[in-house]
């Protein structure tokens, strides 16, 4: 096969001997899949990125709705605090009215 390539070419003149072999180097060369590996890391950055933006967004999605439990939690706390005062100044009325009654 090689013999054959090399009979072949030795029948063309020289500038179509050189252009067909520049040709075949065109297609051999390393610069489309350079390309392709180039484009193939950039997209394989970008899918890192994607997924690192959505990790982060389920984290966002995590810490709101643990916010959302202590806001939650914090105003049953105000509530209770609230009730505690009530009931402490109703008991502490009674206690300075019965003791007021009693002098």
């Amino acid at each position: 096969m090689e013999t054959a390539v090399n009979v072949v070419l030795s029948m063309l003149p020289e500038e179509e001997r050189t252009g067909a072999v520049l040709d075949e180097n065109k297609a051999i060369t390393p610069e489309t899949p350079s390309k392709e590996q180039e484009e193939n890391s950039q997209l394989s950055l970008l899918i890192d990125k994607l997924e690192y933006i959505d990790e982060i967004s389920d984290r966002l999605n995590s810490m709101e709705k643990e916010l959302k439990d202590i806001k939650t939690q914090n105003k049953i706390l105000q509530d209770q605090n609230d009730e505690l005062r009530t009931t402490v100044e109703t008991s502490s009325n009674k206690r300075d009215e019965n003791l007021f009654i009693d002098s």
